[in-house]
């Protein structure tokens, strides 16, 4: 099982629209906070996208978290210019 380089959750990545792959807390999985919509695709892929306001999830998805919201050492992780909220 994937886990944080820096702290000892279990994570998931995911794809963005964008290209850029997201790391998901496998914990957050429906957690009603979650602003990521997450799905598997046929090939076992997970892919993300942001809600917005109050989106729900469509069909096939669930709520997530990225791990950069929850990481204590998230800083590190992330580039310079690098967005976090979507």
């Amino acid at each position: 099982m994937p886990e944080c380089r820096s702290c000892p959750a279990l994570i998931d990545w995911a794809k963005l629209p964008n290209g850029k792959a997201i790391p998901v807390d496998r914990a957050s999985a429906d957690d009603p906070s979650g602003n990521l919509a997450v799905r598997r695709q046929g090939d076992g892929r997970l892919v993300a996208r942001y809600l917005r306001g109050a989106e729900e999830p469509g069909p096939g998805e669930h709520r997530g978290i990225s791990h950069f919201a929850t990481c204590p050492n998230a800083r590190q992780h992330r580039r310079t210019g690098e967005a976090t909220d979507g």
